[in-house]
């Protein structure tokens, strides 16, 4: 049985506990035994993941980071783990030393998009350090994947392009019984337009463009409306924004809803206004769904869809392009035709069955390897 520790900063709603959750759904359960560790509280996913039988350990209650270092190395000493793979910056800067240190070997980090916090000197030296302590490092993107071999000056055989999969039959197009009741949780209408925005409430997202987007379509279409799922630091800034740009009743704040299906089910467009991206959970997940995509055309976005073929792209912080994008794409049978092919895609390219079991076959092959750079 080789055991495997996952470690990643926290459990709340977010891309990368998507993204880990999909994966260990698939697991191989006769070979393979996970644990998941999160550095601070727990959050909504890690009751998803109790659910499926993989339990999880929180290293701290709050944000309390002297307690990360001493629990997370005695879970490391008592349970003798034979990878120890990390998600997202602050598990990757702190645990990778620390499993380093406990004497593990077999060391896998994983890259989930290219973050602008790497443009500030501290961060990128300590992200360059610590990836020399990683055996494998998995890159969403190829885009990520470029970065981190020409700026972070790895090697080809660490850095390893690895994308996101979704659990395609999880999400199928509703019943018009079902969507009609989505809809009706947030007050939409049989005859609304509606365009949905997913992900954390953080400038990443951009969530200005989306709303200032807003205004410009519905000075065209008195059938849109928009809403948003999520929530963030900004929620009480983008409020406010909305209101001043005198949206009323064309926006709506959701908030975080877990129930995906009932969030695809209500929308007729997915509108992404990302500033940048690794590979988007939103955006395999709305695939699957039989959502069309509006979305900018950054990074990882660019490498799953291609603009009039599979959804429409447009500049990154451009609201006239966006709200284009979307009046275009309330015509029905070229939204479905895009749609319809974006699925086919997405079932035969990113699917988290087939990445798990290519995940643990990595596994395998790096029992046991020494840190190499």
């Amino acid at each position: 049985m080789i055991k495997v520790l996952q470690v990643i900063d926290h459990l709340g709603s977010g891309g990368a506990q998507t993204v880990l959750l999909n994966l260990l759904k698939f697991r191989d359960q006769r070979d393979f035994s996970y644990t998941v560790a999160c550095l601070h509280g727990k959050g909504g996913v890690a009751a998803e993941l109790e659910a499926i039988g993989v339990p999880v350990v929180s290293l701290s209650p709050g944000k309390l980071p002297p307690l990360y270092v001493p629990n997370l190395a005695r879970l490391l000493i008592k349970e003798r783990f034979d990878i120890v793979h990390c998600h997202l910056f602050g598990a990757n800067w702190l645990a990778r030393p620390i499993a380093a240190l406990c004497g593990q070997r077999a060391i896998f980090a994983h890259d989930h998009c290219n973050d602008a916090l790497r443009e500030r000197l501290a961060p990128f030296l300590v992200d360059r350090l610590t990836n020399l302590l990683s055996c494998k490092i998995l890159a969403v993107s190829r885009t990520t994947r470029e970065f981190l071999l020409r700026q972070e000056g790895l090697s080809d055989e660490v850095v390893e392009y690895f994308t996101n999969g979704v659990d395609v039959d999880a999400f199928q197009p509703p019943s018009p019984e079902a969507r009609a009741a989505f809809r009706a949780r947030w007050g939409l209408k049989p005859g609304d337009f509606v365009i949905g925005g997913i992900g954390r409430l953080v400038p990443q997202k951009d969530f200005t463009t989306f709303l200032r987007a807003a205004v410009l379509v519905a000075e065209k279409s008195t059938a849109a409306r928009f809403v948003i799922f999520g929530e963030g630091p900004e929620e009480a800034e983008l409020k406010a924004l909305a209101e001043s740009l005198g949206l009323g009743d064309h926006v709506r704040f959701a908030g975080y809803v877990g129930d995906r299906q009932a969030v695809y089910g209500a929308i007729d467009l997915l509108l992404l206004t990302s500033r940048y991206e690794g590979t988007p959970m939103v955006l395999l997940e709305a695939m699957a769904a039989g959502v069309p995509i509006c979305a900018t055309g950054v990074d990882g976005t660019a490498e799953i869809l291609a603009s009039r073929e599979t959804a429409l792209l447009f500049p990154p912080a451009d609201p006239q392009a966006a709200a284009e994008a979307v009046l275009e794409m309330q015509n029905q049978p070229f939204s479905h035709k895009l749609s319809l092919a974006a699925r086919s895609r997405v079932q035969a390219d990113f699917s988290a069955k087939s990445l798990c079991h290519r995940l643990e076959q990595l596994y395998r092959e790096m029992l046991p390897v020494a840190p190499t750079g």
